[in-house]
């Protein structure tokens, strides 16, 4: 099986002529999603020695365990069998109602990926703290993270284009205001850099925005790379505000549903911006997803809330309300995608550091 296009690799048969002449009119997103998944399980040599090839294969394989992605679970343990990891190992992955013995070396890692892809809003600070008292380094930390995360990205990529061919603690307080993101995870400049790469670090940061985020994922810097190019240029022409804010719409629920609340005021910003109406982005964020919302709009949210909250239950007639109001398959994959990608960056954001409140100033 060709390892060339993970997404392709998934689908397997399920990715019939229509589905592969739709991702063929966004070729970067196979590319990059490509590139952003071998960073992760083709690491370079530091990479890998911050976190094995066979321990992030382990982790990928739990991950989809617990969102029932049984496909996307056995590629991956397909992959770790074809790299040495035992069948007891493999079978403990998959096993989620089992807890990870705690004398194996993978317990602290897999007690955070049990809570953090269930229960991601109770994550902590002591969270991070107990990973590196296990002996996870920073860079070791931000692969974890990061490997647990391209899973449910690639999980949920192949769910949507297969179509087109959890309880809180407390509700947080949503807000539309900026607000600061402070990093539990020590930032990749303040560890022993060589030169060269402190000059190439804080040249990818400068000028972009949540900076103390991006710099913690730096301590795993070529994998930030191929996930920034993910993030930047997968999507649908820029030039269509209206369809921007539909997208940015799916990220704001999906953000609202996993409890982010830093990503959901950036991307309820954009929706307030682009859609033109700040009173909805409001209300979407006071009230949930269920606020009364005019028929595009609920559209809009109903489907990503349903990749958001079970990826494997969405099928094409979960699609049929956005085509019967005209969007075509290329929009409707781009709210999807958009969708699927806030299922990583809210667990990062939610995991690796805690929004605060900016300083009023006066």
């Amino acid at each position: 099986m060709s390892q060339d296009d993970v997404i392709d690799s998934i689908l397997g048969e399920d990715c019939t002529a229509r589905v592969r002449a739709l991702r063929a009119e966004k070729p970067e997103l196979g590319a990059q999603m490509q590139e952003y998944s071998d960073a992760l399980f083709r690491p370079s040599s530091d990479s890998g020695a911050a976190f094995s090839l066979a321990d992030r294969l382990l982790v990928a394989i739990r991950t989809a365990s617990h969102t029932r992605s049984n496909r996307v679970t056995d590629w991956y343990a397909a992959r770790a069998d074809d790299v040495g990891v035992s069948s007891q190992e493999i079978q403990m992955a998959m096993d989620i109602h089992a807890s990870w013995p705690d004398d194996h070396p993978l317990s602290a890692a897999m007690r955070h990926v049990d809570l953090v892809t269930t229960r991601p809003m109770e994550s902590s600070r002591n969270d991070i703290d107990a990973l590196l008292e296990s002996g996870l380094s920073p860079q070791g930390i931000v692969v974890l993270s990061q490997g647990r995360r391209v899973c449910v990205i690639s999980g949920a990529a192949h769910c949507c284009a297969a179509c087109i061919g959890s309880v809180m603690m407390s509700e947080p307080a949503f807000t539309l205001e900026f607000l600061n993101w402070v990093p539990w995870v020590p930032r990749a400049v303040d560890g022993d850099l060589s030169p060269r790469r402190r000059e190439e670090i804080e040249s990818f940061i400068a000028g972009k925005n949540a900076s103390d985020y991006l710099l913690v994922l730096a301590n795993d810097f070529d994998s930030l790379q191929a996930r920034a190019l993910v993030h930047r240029h997968v999507y649908a022409d820029e030039a269509d505000v209206t369809q921007a804010g539909y997208r940015e719409l799916g990220a704001t629920t999906t953000s609202r549903i996993n409890g982010c609340v830093f990503c959901a005021s950036v991307h309820a910003r954009h929706v307030a911006n682009y859609l033109k109406n700040r009173p909805m982005a409001q209300r979407f964020l006071d009230e949930g997803i269920r606020t009364e919302l005019p028929p595009v709009e609920r559209a809009v949210v109903d489907v990503s809330a349903k990749l958001t909250n079970d990826p494997e239950a969405l099928t094409g007639a979960d699609l049929a309300p956005l085509r019967a109001l005209g969007f075509t398959d290329l929009q409707i994959l781009d709210i999807l995608n958009y969708a699927a990608f806030f299922a990583n960056a809210n667990r990062l954001m939610l995991t690796l550091g805690e929004p605060e409140a900016q300083p009023k100033l006066h």
